[in-house]
């Protein structure tokens, strides 16, 4: 297993080493500190939701709600620091709870109303996303003073593209080693791969299900928060399309549709190939509209070379999936 998730990762690196150098020919601007500093500051915002959305999908389950869970904390989070004496940490704790909350509600509604996560979180998607353009009235929220929390993540800050891009990373690594080197990754795995068997063996796959589905939300409403942090300003339409981008670097990275397989570094170099395009084609000039029809493809070339691999790794050993 390991070794088939080391070949899916070699393939992303090999890919993304091909968009850079086709970049760096066609958009002579694209080599810049500038470039690549962008490129790794909208990572981190895209990149730790993400990582929510594949802990969720190796668990064997969907989350369509977690770009309005990210404007719906962003927002909260803007109107505590602008209309508070709350201190800034304190705000942080309370609106990634809220999250946490709205995650863990797609979970229950999921696991105990047995309504297919898909339709769940398509459903709380349209909620929380109105709720959004209720309260603002579709109007940005500006800064009207800093916080602690702002300093440390604003643009401001000589430090705000390493916070964000360590934060990224240490969560990332944090998943890693929960998933590879603990009990709980191992329960998170079977319940994805297939949950009868894994509960036949004594997992509790609902609370599995559950505690994925929470870890998700809270993350999208992390990367909310640092998005406002960065733009200093909160737009109502902040993190749409963020569900499909996530599903797309998780799949990109070598994470199975069905559950069961997963690889967070497989993600994050799916989250920079996303925005490397996107970074590339301004930079080249070309219509952006492209953006979405590259990374549809690429989407469709990651899953049929996993699906191949996979296939040829486990015919090996007599097995066949379908």
């Amino acid at each position: 297993m390991l070794r088939l998730i080391y070949i899916r990762e070699i393939g992303v690196i090999f890919s993304l080493l091909l968009l850079f150098i086709i970049f760096s020919i066609i958009a002579p601007g694209f080599c810049s500190i500038m470039t690549f500093g962008g490129i790794f500051s909208t990572s981190s915002e895209l990149g730790i939701v993400a990582l929510g959305v594949t802990i969720l999908m190796i668990a064997g389950e969907f989350d369509l709600s977690v770009g309005a869970n990210f404007a719906f904390s962003g927002m909260v989070f803007a109107y505590f620091i602008n209309n508070s004496s709350f201190n800034s940490f304190l705000v942080l704790a309370l609106v990634l709870a809220a999250a946490l909350l709205i995650g863990l509600l797609n979970g229950l509604l999921t696991v105990y109303l047995r309504i297919p996560s898909f339709i769940v979180t398509l459903g709380t998607m349209m909620f929380w996303r109105g709720m959004v353009l209720l309260f603002t009235s579709g109007i940005p929220i500006s800064v009207m003073k800093s916080c602690s929390v702002m300093t440390l993540f604003s643009p401001d800050s000589d430090y705000s593209f390493i916070a964000g891009l360590f934060l990224w990373i240490i969560i990332a690594v944090t998943c890693g080693c929960i998933l590879n080197r603990t009990a709980l990754g191992n329960r998170i795995m079977a319940t994805g791969g297939n949950k009868d068997t894994a509960f036949a063996a004594g997992i509790n796959t609902n609370m599995i299900k559950l505690l994925a589905f929470a870890v998700c939300g809270m993350l999208a409403g992390l990367g909310g928060i640092l998005q406002f942090c960065h733009l200093s300003s909160f737009l109502p339409t902040a993190g749409q399309g963020y569900e499909l981008s996530a599903i797309a670097a998780a799949v990109i990275g070598g994470t199975v549709l069905s559950g069961g397989t997963g690889t967070f570094i497989g993600t994050m170099l799916g989250v920079l190939m996303i925005n490397m395009i996107s970074s590339g084609i301004v930079q080249a000039g070309a219509s952006t509209y492209w953006y979405q029809s590259i990374v549809g493809v690429i989407v469709i070339v990651a899953v049929a070379v996993n699906t191949f691999i996979s296939g040829r790794f486990t015919g090996r050993k007599g097995v066949s999936h379908v």
